[in-house]
């Protein structure tokens, strides 16, 4: 099991936004009139210009989405919790490497490319694996991500003692070079094949949270900084999450909202009640069961 199962979908529903582009109506070609001689050529009746077709507007910035949960997360360290509350809102917070889109293809993110042997980013035995950093990258608190995160995020998933979930695929590793910056470089002691779960969302982690040692104590565990889309601007404990948007995101012009909140409700069926109410705009986790209720 990897450090933390990301909800990738998540960030579809708050960002994925497609522009729809309207043509306009062309209007049918007029058939030429049937003549027959010696009668007289009579001249077509004037046809109005068709109306012009409305462009629907594209997306517009600000405004705010409210998900109701019904769990409280216990920390906001990736690293120390697999609670499902805990990845949906680090999957607004972070991001990693790569990461995975709703068709299940896995794109880049803060990597230029996808790491394969075909652009060299694989070695032919498939125990060097080297990622190129884009430019310019800089977690929330406006301090550049750089190799030296990736290898301490490395150290401190490797850390004993400490309460770590897992360090499946980590332990795998012999060491991680920095070159330079932008370029990581990271050897397997064997081939292993899921090398793309790795350093993806909470377990990047930047070099400034502190010494590993210490992890417990960080007050990155309860304010995470990242390089998502969103970062926390407050959190009350069993109430809400408010996250704001990250003006110093990778993506000019994103996220297009201006506030995400995590409400913390007391079950699926108050959930029910503030989303019909229109309180909430999303509800968590809801089942096949609850679709009758929806639809109402």
């Amino acid at each position: 099991m990897k450090p933390q199962s990301h909800i990738q979908k998540m960030l579809g529903v708050f960002f994925a936004v497609s522009l729809i582009l309207a043509a306009c109506a062309t209007p049918a070609p007029t058939s030429a009139p049937a003549t027959s001689a010696p009668a007289a050529t009579v001249a077509p009746a004037a046809t109005s210009a068709p109306a012009a077709t409305a462009v629907p507007a594209g997306p517009k910035k600000g405004g705010k989405v409210t998900l109701a949960v019904w769990q409280s997360p216990v920390t906001l360290n990736g690293l120390l919790g697999t609670q499902t509350v805990m990845n949906v809102v680090l999957n607004l917070v972070t991001e990693g490497m790569t990461e995975v889109q709703p068709d299940g293809t896995r794109v880049a993110a803060l990597a230029k490319e996808v790491p394969t042997v075909q652009n060299g980013g694989v070695s032919a035995d498939g125990k060097t694996i080297t990622y190129k950093l884009k430019e310019k990258l800089v977690f929330s608190d406006g301090k550049p991500v750089e190799c030296e995160d990736f290898k301490y995020s490395w150290q401190a998933i490797m850390t004993p003692n400490v309460g770590i979930v897992s360090t499946t695929g980590y332990s795998s590793i012999d060491t991680i070079d920095c070159p330079d910056p932008a370029t990581v470089v990271v050897k397997y002691k064997a081939f292993f094949a899921p090398y793309l779960t790795l350093f993806n969302g909470s377990d990047l982690i930047p070099r400034s949270a502190g010494d590993p040692k210490g992890m417990k104590d960080w007050a990155h565990n309860r304010k995470p900084v990242g390089a998502g889309p969103f970062t926390i601007e407050e959190w009350k404990t069993d109430e809400f999450i408010r996250l704001k948007r990250n003006d110093k995101y990778r993506e000019a012009g994103k996220p297009l909202l201006d506030e995400v909140v995590v409400r913390i409700v007391p079950s699926s069926e108050v959930a029910m009640q503030l989303l019909a109410s229109g309180e909430v705009d999303i509800m968590w986790n809801n089942t096949e069961a609850d679709t009758p209720q929806l639809e109402k």
